[in-house]
């Protein structure tokens, strides 16, 4: 045990100082030599990950909850994301069918920003089985609903961060059997893009919901209200982007963004108007949707008086 724990503690990551043997050592046979060579816990989580993904077996998951679970969680986020950094590159480097070495991340890993990274990376990697485009995501809802995962919020973020409206169309009908903590998270997760189809996906989930009036419906409201506000005002571009992603994503992101359209805001803005007045009619007093009105460019027709807290929701 303590020489164990010496050993690794001084040991430097073979998983980032020599690739091919680290990559040897995965694929060996022998658990004995696995272990001999497997040594720093980082790359023993790599490891456990890479091998479900390139030579999956009955035990290759119960390896990498171990490892996850036996310890690697506790350690600092950073070098969880150290890890992770280090697991995607070798997953971009091997065959399609790698890209299950990410489930583990975005199924133990209860950091909403890790989750989410690792679910957006296995959608956008993972191969299409009949042509369907959207494998990668339904594969990840079928993790959701069957395993479960430890921030369900942050994958159906990341899901969400595809901005895609063909995955908004699967996670849809889910909306009315997500916990006001699960939508919470969800709505915190932010690529920095405003997509239309997640704009109008979030409209359409106020709209079920603004009508309500018990305590339930009201904080699912609010919530969903700021994580719209959230997902305009801290846009990194000043347009919205609209259209299907392919599927596998390109490596180039230049060939991945070249399916998108951009339409400029205030025209999206206009297109969308009525829909965001007759919410914010439909509200009651005092009202917090105004600042979502006014994080569109547009003016709210309530009485500042009956406006909510002056300050825009966080």
């Amino acid at each position: 045990g303590e020489r164990a724990r010496g050993v690794e503690s001084m040991s430097e990551p073979l998983c980032l100082t020599d690739p091919t043997r680290f990559l040897e050592a995965v694929l060996h046979d022998d658990p004995l030599v696995r272990a001999q060579e497997l040594v720093a816990i980082e790359d023993r989580v790599v490891g456990a990950c890479l091998r479900h993904g390139i030579a999956p077996g009955p035990e290759t998951i119960p390896a990498i909850v171990a490892e996850y679970e036996g310890g690697f969680l506790d350690r600092p986020l950073a070098d969880r994301h150290r890890v992770y950094d280090c697991l995607v590159a070798y997953v971009r480097g091997l065959p399609p069918q790698a890209s299950t070495s990410l489930f583990a991340v975005l199924a133990l890993d209860p950091d909403t920003g890790l989750a989410s990274t690792a679910t957006i990376d296995y959608a956008s990697l993972a191969p299409l089985i009949g042509d369907d485009p959207m494998t990668g995501p339904r594969d990840v809802l079928d993790v959701v609903a069957r395993a479960g995962t430890a921030n369900p919020g942050a994958v159906l973020g990341g899901l969400l961060g595809l901005n895609d409206p063909r995955v908004c169309a699967l996670i849809a009908p889910l909306r009315h059997e997500l916990s006001a903590d699960v939508i919470e998270i969800l709505c915190r997760c932010a690529t920095g893009v405003v997509a239309r189809c997640v704009a109008l996906f979030s409209l359409d989930w106020i709209e079920e919901v603004v009508d309500r009036r018990d305590d339930a419906g009201s904080e699912i409201f609010h919530l969903l209200v700021a994580g719209l506000h959230r997902l305009v005002t801290t846009r990194q571009v000043p347009f919205v982007v609209d259209g299907l992603r392919p599927f596998p994503v390109p490596p180039d992101p230049d060939a991945a963004a070249a399916h998108m359209v951009r339409i400029e805001m205030e025209d999206f803005a206009r297109s969308i108007a009525e829909r965001l007045f007759d919410i914010e009619a439909r509200e009651a007093r005092p009202r917090l949707f105004p600042h979502v009105i006014r994080a569109f460019g547009l003016e709210p027709r309530t009485p500042v008086a009956d406006i909510l807290d002056p300050t825009p929701p966080k």
